[in-house]
């Protein structure tokens, strides 16, 4: 039993997928498009949710029945998608982006994909633009949601099913919003408690601060039940101005939200709750319903599910060639036009027919079944068999040797040696070049690691002797607290105590403090990949907390250090890339004339690089100026010209990955470092 057609939802449909496709393809006027996918949500809600109440009122609703329809809608189309991706990954991507594609198409067919790329990807990132499949990862999350709803509402049809979704929808809700101030010990809730604090489990691919969106598609279909079993009176035209309020919401978050908008968070009301208004009070309207009922937005809502699965597939792969999408207006209409022809083709000939004709044919879930089967099969015996190869990117060997890590260095990390501060002393690297006194140590996190064969160089060449130590995700800061798993292991404080008492015990005179700085204030370039600090631990996990403890934690250090009469001095962040130099590598070879414009192409602006450091580098000009005992050390003014802070050259790379020099990077300001050394050493 189908509930009745409505062409408007149709037309809602395309109000949706239109946006996340040209938020896609990068077009500035569609910051916000990527909404689109939480009205599908509502929809997928409300079509699911009426369907399912319908059938269990009149005693016809049949889970096996409906899962089986629900992979005939869903599984053809994904099919045709995968393989497609499949053939283009195979023959456009490195051997190790093709060990990634596979997995993810494992994860895609068996819908936990927004899972998989929620612990290996920030959807917002720069990096999730290369992953052909990364958009199924809202697919994952309605065929989660079609798993369990039927079964929940076979079991509490009859027993307050309502008032059961409406305390799910705001505990979802409230988990979107304030998820990061929950603690899993006492007192279970911060103490600086923050209007917006996400966590890892409400981050923007996990189903469990989005639930209430498909749970508000339920409240439409209750909504419209009820009116539909009642003798109202309709007013028509306040019904317009309802419905125009709802696509006034949309309009505003395709507009004004951007990459920087908390999402999934109460923001995320606004587009929903303008779906929601259309969904309810449409079909009571002319104005609306003609406008969305017209032939052109429902045929895009009619392939709205193919023009989104196959959009970012060709999007990813254009971008993978090209580097970037949008090349000119003439070509970007014939590569949209291309897509719509594309999912058009697969909307008729695959989903229709599937959809429609072959659907008393239950056999096709053991051809399916094979089918699936026989791409795992083949997906793990490629995946087994290219692992082997996984190093081999098909690169100069010269280009490979200068992205390697250095081992000395690594060596002198992450020693689990904070148990005591006997271990610490007992543990720590040092340049023993001068044996009657240590009055350097270097200190950091894992960016000191880089700095190992400078440092061991200019330290023999001086005849001077240091201390080295440092731990990966450990800012370098007094009375600072980072916000990690393994805070027990890796207690970040007690290490910083345990250097200033290693200072003061031996009258070190100066103190070099090296750090991926902005990774604890502002994350990578999209806000993502950010380690929390706080001055409690009790704190928030957040990006205003971590702000706070930083200017806290690098105002007391200085302060301290001076009343030591220790000299301290900074090395900045080096520019952090975009991308990893294996990727551009890759993407640049066979490396030709155009090889060198294409690097500079993929290396980051310096008007980029800036703005991530903005805040860091206030907060180091305003100390600079008042402390006597810093000196701090850019290394942009050496990575940065032109505009353009580069990755490397055509004989090696500057960067081991995005943020981490290589020797050859460190190599190339060692005239300016040591002369920056030299003046400000005691």
């Amino acid at each position: 039993m189908q509930i009745s057609y409505r062409p408007e939802i149709d037309g809602l449909r395309a109000i949706s997928i239109l946006p996340v496709v040209f938020y896609h393809a990068n077009y500035k006027f569609f910051s916000g498009g990527y909404i689109g996918v939480d009205i599908f949500f509502v929809v997928s809600g409300f079509l699911i949710s009426s369907l399912i109440i319908k059938q269990l009122k009149n005693n016809t609703f049949s889970i096996s029945e409906f899962y089986y329809r629900r992979i005939l809608r869903i599984v053809p189309a994904l099919l045709i998608t995968v393989i497609l991706s499949f053939i283009l990954s195979y023959l456009l991507l490195s051997t190790e982006d093709f060990i990634i594609f596979l997995k993810s198409v494992i994860s895609t067919l068996t819908f936990w994909s927004n899972f998989f790329f929620s612990f290996n990807f920030d959807y917002f990132d720069f990096y999730s633009e290369f992953q052909p499949l990364i958009h199924t990862w809202s697919l994952s999350i309605e065929e989660q949601f079609y798993i369990f709803f039927p079964i929940f509402m076979i079991v509490f049809y009859k027993h307050r099913y309502v008032l059961i979704l409406s305390i799910i929808f705001f505990l979802s809700l409230l988990f979107s919003q304030f998820s990061g101030n929950l603690k899993f010990e006492y007192p279970y809730i911060d103490t600086n408690f923050e209007f917006y604090s996400p966590s890892l489990l409400s981050g923007y691919m996990f189903p469990f601060g989005r639930i209430w969106e498909l749970i508000m598609g339920f409240f439409a279909a209750i909504i419209i039940d009820k009116n539909n079993n009642s003798s109202r009176k309709v007013n028509s035209l306040f019904y317009e101005f309802i419905c125009l309020f709802g696509i006034l919401l949309i309009i505003f978050s395709v507009l004004f939200f951007n990459k920087s908008t908390p999402y999934p968070s109460f923001y995320t009301l606004i587009p929903c709750f303008g779906a929601m208004l259309i969904i309810v009070f449409s079909q009571d309207t002319k104005i609306i319903k003609k406008f969305l009922s017209n032939i052109i937005l429902v045929k895009f809502g009619l392939i709205s599910y193919s023009l989104y699965l196959f959009h970012y597939v060709v999007f990813s792969f254009l971008k993978i060639k090209l580097y970037v999408f949008g090349v000119n207006i003439l070509i970007d209409i014939s590569i949209f036009s291309f897509v719509v022809l594309l999912s058009y083709l697969n909307w008729k000939f695959i989903e229709n027919t599937f959809r429609y004709k072959l659907t008393k044919f239950k056999s096709l879930l053991i051809l399916f079944t094979i089918f699936i089967s026989i791409l795992f099969i083949v997906f793990l015996f490629l995946n087994k068999s290219l692992k082997r190869s996984a190093n081999d990117f098909n690169l100069p060997i010269y280009i490979i040797d200068s992205m390697q890590k250095d081992t000395f260095g690594r060596s002198c990390l992450d020693k689990n040696n904070l148990n005591s501060y006997k271990q610490f002393k007992d543990n720590i690297c040092k340049f023993v070049h001068n044996k009657k006194k240590i009055d350097t140590i270097i200190f950091g996190d894992s960016h000191i690691a880089s700095y190992y064969n400078f440092f061991d160089e200019y330290f023999l060449k001086n005849k001077k002797s240091a201390y080295f130590v440092g731990y990966s995700g450990c800012v370098p800061l007094l009375n600072i607290n980072s916000i990690r798993s393994d805070q027990k292991l890796r207690n970040c404080k007690d290490l910083n105590d345990y250097v200033k008492k290693i200072i003061t015990e031996n009258s070190i005179n100066n103190i070099i403090l090296i750090s991926a700085w902005t990774y604890y204030t502002d994350g990578g370039y999209n806000g993502s990949d950010m380690s929390y600090i706080s001055k409690n631990l009790n704190d928030s996990r957040n990006k205003i907390t971590s702000r706070k403890a930083f200017e806290y934690g690098l105002n007391t250090t200085i302060n301290y250090y001076k009343n030591n009469g220790t000299n301290v001095l900074i090395i900045a962040q080096p520019p952090q890339q975009k991308f990893f130099p294996k990727f551009v590598y890759n993407k640049i070879t066979p490396f030709n004339k155009n090889s060198e414009s294409k690097l500079i192409k993929l290396s980051v602006k310096t008007e980029e690089h800036k703005l991530l450091q903005n805040f860091v580098y206030k907060q180091f000009k305003k100390i600079e100026l008042i402390a006597k005992n810093l000196n701090i050390f850019y290394p942009d003014i050496v990575f940065c010209k032109d505009n353009i802070c580069k990755l490397g050259n055509l004989n090696e790379s500057y960067y081991i990955d995005d943020d981490h020099l290589s020797n050859k990077g460190v190599d190339l300001m060692k005239n300016e470092l040591s002369q920056f050394l030299n003046k400000n050493l005691k």
